[in-house]
């Protein structure tokens, strides 16, 4: 990701290494991924995706309220093109 930050690969890179931090239970790692996909490059099509996974690392975080900013944030999101 820092050696190649202008890859249309970075938003998958940042994705995938969020999901691995939430599986070996580094909550706050995988929020912080997911966040940086999301600031970084809002017109991902794993936008929705990464703003679900943000909420579960805030929940299992014990942040209820960023979870819940999270998934009000999904919902009111538009749905990527197929």
């Amino acid at each position: 990701i820092n050696s190649y930050p202008q890859s249309p690969f970075v938003p998958f890179a940042l994705y995938g290494a969020g999901w691995a931090d939430l599986q070996a239970k580094r909550f706050a790692e995988a929020s912080v991924s997911f966040a940086t996909l999301l600031e970084k490059h809002p017109e991902s099509t794993l936008k929705l995706d990464a703003t679900l996974a943000k909420a579960s690392a805030e929940r299992q975080a014990g942040k209820p309220d960023a979870a819940l900013a999270d998934l009000e944030a999904a919902l009111k999101s538009e749905l990527p093109p197929e």
